[in-house]
């Protein structure tokens, strides 16, 4: 049976008849209105107005332009200048915003990031006519992108399209490249007659399939049916197109952002057809990885359709391939997994052992707007990290939660101080989230938390930060400024003041103020683990009962006899009546599951080295903090017990003779920086600012005579 009339060499050019008379017609309608010609920069050259591209969400990057055989290519440029060298290259229909998750991780690491997009796609130049688009023609502008940067030492990834024309960019200079990364691509490769008949078989095979909506190619998508399907339909849906291949149609415009009309669509509509136009030619630069003998790592997703199988080539042919498989990611690997990906790369790229597979959700993907999760090694454990405004200039902040919080307790500070200029920090401390939880309760004092923090910025080759602590956040972050002084220009302490040493053991005075009664610190310090096994029995009660205003409503409380003998903690905080205004579902759910897989254990921990604590305190040499200090808390704080701001400043210029600010919000309780973000924010600005202003030195106000100033 024919499927069509007859093959002839018509059947090419019947569909680009229909398609160039239907273009032919928008452009006549559109000189009506003098609008054809303005993005033309010459003849059948089309360039994307700058205007397509302006607030994307989460690509702050500025554009960088090379001008190659009269095509301007557009490339990212982010990092050190100095850093080693990571090369990113798109597909099809993409460009470099699909990076977008990826480039940050790179970066916090050190890496200098370059993404450039391929010429008919993102903000680079694109021809009109689908007839001067050819597989080598890509592979000649890329390798002369990477000669005129002068690239080297660099590591690259290629995925789709990226693939086929960066592994013969690779194929072709290999002294200028130290690893290679391939993840859903190939390089279709053939020899003798295999090579000769196979473009000419795969041409009749798209034409066999013809033309289809969008609705029967999701019915079964393989590659001959997606080449088919971009090739035939008259205007490729970039943005629908992306929400079912791996990736999200919620970014659909910012992906439709370098074509405002189907001119501009003729590389992404023929690229697919091109794939294997070069056989001969590749079975050449296979000849190169077969005696490759620097690393290469293979890291296809497992729910790909269009490269499912593409991972044994690589593996067959290059000898020293490394295989990760990234478990419920589709096609856009990089829109599915991009972090855990891009933290795959770190790890492959510092040479440690990889794991067989990861997961797309490895629990590193952010619930909040331009916040990036990443890994990081710390004095000897991992740690989970939040990040927002990397690559700014105007300074680091470390932010350090308490108990029992997260990274997330920092999610209104990440973003206004790197909206402000700052690089911000927020790691999940140890024992929380995703940092690791070592089961000794011996790991948690305030020594091993102040490494902990130096190492963050020992692991991100940061110099010098402010860090600001919250609740438990707030004696690690003093301890980190007394134990690693030369590394912090200023502190912030958030609800939990600093004071002189108490005479006597705090667990001694403590169990002499509440004899028989309860006391949650003295609970936490309860042998066997009972605090955390009732935390962990409910998280969601737990939390629900903690997280609250003190105008928050409750129900009473189930143990109102004060005595330790009556129960735990849990029957006397009053189940909430609802959440406060500062804390929304989604967000208390995230908390939720955060405590259910991490546990309560960790946190509880840190009380129960109260007293080893103060041990580590007496041996200080100088327990005085000289860097300028803020407080800030909630006047309903319970933890500072209605005290004013003339006895918190009292307590804490004994040991912080640069207490610039003590600064109490009215009516806010004990979750300051989140249930009065802006006024917390605005305090952090200010003072800041203030330490800016000296170069961050200790003031006049560090002599003994001076009173420190406060509101």
């Amino acid at each position: 049976m024919i499927r069509r009339e007859i093959l002839g060499r018509g059947w090419t050019g019947k569909r680009r008849l229909r398609r160039r008379i239907g273009l032919t017609v928008a452009i006549v309608l559109l000189m009506l209105h003098g609008l054809a010609r303005g993005d033309e920069v010459r003849e059948g050259v089309l360039r994307t107005p700058d205007s397509r591209f302006a607030a994307l969400a989460d690509f702050p990057y500025p554009p960088n332009y090379l001008e190659i055989d009269d095509m301007r290519i557009h490339y990212v440029d982010a990092g050190p200048r100095d850093g080693e060298i990571v090369l990113l290259l798109h597909g099809e229909p993409t460009w470099s915003y699909l990076f977008r998750k990826m480039i940050p991780v790179f970066v916090a690491a050190g890496y200098r990031v370059i993404a450039p997009d391929l010429v008919g796609f993102g903000r680079s130049d694109k021809y009109s006519d689908e007839a001067l688009y050819s597989y080598p023609m890509q592979v000649d502008f890329m390798q002369g992108f990477v000669e005129s940067l002068d690239l080297r030492n660099v590591t690259f990834f290629g995925q789709d399209w990226g693939g086929l024309i960066g592994l013969r960019v690779v194929a072709a200079a290999p002294e200028r490249f130290a690893r290679v990364v391939v993840s859903n691509t190939g390089l279709p490769a053939a020899t003798g007659l295999r090579a000769t008949v196979g473009y000419p078989l795969f041409r009749l095979g798209v034409w066999w399939e013809g033309g289809m909506t969008l609705d029967e190619l999701r019915e079964n998508v393989t590659f001959p049916r997606w080449a088919a399907y971009s090739y035939y339909v008259e205007d490729l849906p970039i943005g629908e197109l992306m929400g079912f291949m791996g990736g999200s149609s919620d970014v659909g415009e910012a992906y439709m952002a370098p074509f405002p009309h189907p001119r501009y669509k003729a590389a992404a509509q023929i690229m697919p057809y091109l794939v294997p136009s070069q056989l001969s030619e590749n079975e050449d630069a296979w000849q190169v990885f077969e005696s490759w003998d620097k690393p290469f790592l293979v890291a296809f997703s497992d729910s790909d359709p269009i490269t499912a199988g593409g991972a044994q080539a690589f593996l067959s042919r290059v000898p020293n391939a490394r295989n990760v498989t990234i478990r419920g990611a589709g096609h856009f690997v990089q829109e599915d997994a991009g972090v855990p990906l891009a933290n795959l790369m770190v790890d492959f790229m510092q040479g440690r052992d990889l794991p067989d597979e990861i997961e797309a959700d490895d629990g590193l993907s952010s619930p909040w707007p331009g916040v990036v999760l990443s890994t990081i090694e710390t004095n000897g454990i991992s740690m989970r990290i939040a990040q927002t405004g990397i690559g700014n200039d105007r300074g680091t902040v470390l932010l350090c939660h308490g108990f029992p919080e997260s990274w997330f307790s920092w999610r209104h500070q990440l973003t206004a101080l790197a909206a402000a200029g700052y690089r911000v920090i927020a790691p999940d401390m140890r024992g929380y989230g995703e940092t690791d939880a070592p089961a000794e309760a011996q790991a948690y004092d305030q020594v091993t938390l102040a490494a902990d923090l130096a190492g963050v910025l020992d692991a991100l080759g940061i110099d010098r930060a402010h860090i600001v602590g919250h609740d438990w956040g707030s004696p690690a972050a003093a301890s980190t400024v007394l134990y690693h002084t030369d590394r912090f220009s200023s502190l912030a302490l958030l609800s939990v003041p600093y004071g002189p040493r108490s005479a006597t053991p705090p667990l001694t005075n403590m169990r002499a103020a509440y004899g028989d009664n309860f006391f949650y610190m003295l609970y936490h310090n309860e042998p066997g683990g009972v605090a955390e096994a009732e935390y962990d029995a409910d998280v969601r009660g737990f939390l629900s009962r903690l997280y609250l205003s003190p105008e928050s409503p409750r129900e009473e409380p189930q143990i109102t006899d004060p005595k330790r003998s009556a129960g735990g903690w849990m029957g006397r905080l009053g189940a909430a009546k609802g959440l406060p205004d500062w804390l929304s579902q989604e967000e208390l759910d995230y908390y939720v599951a955060e405590f259910e897989r991490a546990g309560f254990g960790g946190g509880v921990n840190y009380y129960r080295n109260l007293n080893r604590n103060w041990e580590l305190a007496g041996e200080l040499e100088d327990p005085v903090i000289r860097v300028p200090t803020l407080f800030l808390a909630g006047q309903r704080d319970g933890v500072i017990a209605g005290a004013s701001t003339t006895g918190l400043r009292a307590l804490m210029y004994q040991v912080i003779p640069d207490l610039r600010t003590v600064h109490l919000v009215p009516d806010v309780g004990h979750w300051v920086q989140q249930e009065a973000p802006q006024e917390t924010n605005r305090v952090l600005l200010e003072f800041l600012a203030s330490v800016e202003a000296d170069g961050g030195q200790v003031g006049d106000r560090g002599e003994a005579s001076a009173e420190p100033s406060g509101d």
